[in-house]
């Protein structure tokens, strides 16, 4: 009877252990969805969509939404509520500290797609970054940082592993220079 006790419950613990952690609390479920924002400026408008589900983010651009084309997907390796990694107190530099947030967080993402090296190469590590305001809207962004001597060219400086992004895509050394800001959640 004993070794039947401890199959059951190892097959319970290694299930435990391969839950997404989205879908381990109510702040994950909260998160989960498509997300756009349209902006204009003196160029036309721009429009951004990210889509979060309990493995993966991806981020378009474009136009319109119709004419939006994917820039980036990750997967989902890691997720923290509550706090920015890197021990900071805003999702980018562009924000001003203490803005207030409900849910907000950071994750790691393993990159599977890129639309080219200025978003970063697939199996890199990068940070995503995200937090609601109080209005309701939210924030989103992620690690970039320019790792080309020539000024002219972009290619996002990412790294190797989970842990390396994590301790290194940091505004302080010189990520998250900006957020976008004022995304609504799409009804499903």
């Amino acid at each position: 009877m004993k070794k039947r006790k401890w199959g059951i419950l190892s097959v319970f613990l290694l299930l435990l252990a391969a839950c997404d952690p989205l879908t381990m609390t109510s702040r994950g479920k909260e998160l989960l969805g498509t997300y756009v924002l349209t902006t204009q400026s003196e160029f036309g408008s721009w429009t951004e969509i990210y889509s979060v589900s309990e493995t993966s983010v991806t981020y378009k651009g474009g136009v319109d939404e119709k004419s939006a084309e994917t820039v980036y997907t990750g997967t989902v390796r890691k997720v923290v509520f509550d706090r920015f990694n890197g021990e900071e107190t805003q999702p980018a530099m562009n924000l001003p500290e203490g803005t207030g947030y409900g849910h907000f967080g950071y994750m790691i993402l393993e990159l599977t797609e890129c639309n080219n090296e200025g978003t970063g190469r697939p199996g890199m590590f990068n940070v995503f970054r995200f937090g609601q305001k109080k209005d309701g809207t939210w924030v989103f962004t992620q690690g970039y940082k320019n790792g080309s001597s020539d000024e002219n060219v972009y290619i996002n400086r990412l790294f190797g592993t989970a842990e390396e992004a994590e301790r290194e895509i940091t505004a302080k050394n010189g990520y998250f220079g900006y957020a976008s800001t004022g995304f609504r959640k799409q009804k499903q």
